[in-house]
């Protein structure tokens, strides 16, 4: 029965990866997303930390709406954006929060990082254990630029086994 449950939570998260993964290239794709990254990004190498925020501030104004949607009707727990040395530029879910480095406790993004390839799975972070699903992001010369990390939380995955079970066992 451990190995039938075992399955059934692999499947939830390959199906949550799969739900997840167009919202992640929507937004990795969006040129507006985009032009905003590289300016951001292009901020931090010049060491423009007034440039570098209004970049974070106009970032979180285009994606706002989207992501009050995305919470409301997915569950999604954060959209988030890093620099290519995995450094927080924009949480979307706490924007005032940026600037830690993440390579050493994330291994999906240090893995994405590592081989410029899209990441997908389980992963515990610092505040959260859910699915994530990690995209590169590259500029005009092709060059890594960054990554967008869209995740979404246990609770709604698990939530509709939870209830079967429980419907199960009132019936036992």
């Amino acid at each position: 029965q451990m190995q039938q449950l075992d399955a059934l939570v692999r499947m939830l998260i390959d199906d949550t990866e799969k739900l997840l993964y167009p919202l992640a290239v929507s937004i990795a794709g969006d040129p507006s997303v985009r032009k905003i990254l590289e300016a951001g990004f292009r901020h931090i190498e010049l060491g423009d930390a007034e440039a570098e925020q209004a970049s974070r501030d106009a970032l979180y104004s285009l994606l706002e709406v989207r992501w009050q949607e995305m919470r409301n009707v997915v569950e999604l727990r954060q959209v988030h954006f890093l620099t290519a040395d995995g450094i927080s530029f924009l949480r979307m879910h706490e924007p005032s929060r940026h600037g830690d480095g993440l390579v050493s406790v994330r291994p999906l993004i240090r893995r994405a990082l590592a081989t410029g390839q899209p990441q997908t799975g389980y992963e515990v972070g610092r505040l959260y254990g859910g699915v994530r699903v990690i995209l590169p992001i590259r500029g005009a010369d092709e060059r890594l630029r960054g990554l967008v990390e869209v995740g979404l939380s246990m609770g709604p995955i698990l939530e509709p086994l939870t209830r079967e079970m429980g419907m199960l066992s009132a019936l036992l």
